[in-house]
């Protein structure tokens, strides 16, 4: 027995935490954990959230804990996809490390919002997003 389409619509944006995907949908090859190669997924290039506009390439905040206080995490999105099990939507992504998560940890001649770019892919729920974020190079933040 499936619910009424507009129960469904409600169930999906708060899956989502009210992210919906936004333009036509494609088949494209997407980094998926635990998969030996990529795996085909019905992908779209944006989600969009009370105006707000996320695009696969773009750098966002990620919910770290159920505290307001935790830094929230880094990450570039790789890829926005449907999970084809249970309909959720999907990002595959690289992950952005503060120091105090690298084996060096924080030193003084850190800035205090640096961060490292790694090629960690991992892949997390869009309902995860907090919002868009811009990430400078070093080059680009001594302009």
């Amino acid at each position: 027995v499936h619910g009424h389409p507009k129960q469904q619509r409600i169930n999906r944006r708060r899956a989502t935490n009210g992210w919906i995907p936004i333009g036509a949908a494609s088949e494209k090859a997407v980094y998926v954990v635990n998969e030996p190669e990529p795996a085909v997924r019905k992908s779209y290039q944006a989600v969009e959230r009370d105006g707000e506009i996320i695009r696969v390439r773009d750098t966002v905040l990620l919910k770290s804990g159920p505290r307001k206080k935790s830094m929230p995490y880094v990450a570039k999105i790789s890829a926005l996809w449907e999970d084809p099990k249970t309909g959720e939507l999907m990002m595959s992504l690289l992950w952005y490390y503060r120091p105090e998560h690298t084996q060096g940890g924080r030193n003084s001649s850190m800035h205090q919002n640096e961060i490292f770019a790694s090629r960690h892919q991992d892949e997390n729920s869009v309902a995860c997003i907090e919002e868009k974020c811009y990430v400078l190079t070093f080059a680009e933040y001594c302009r």
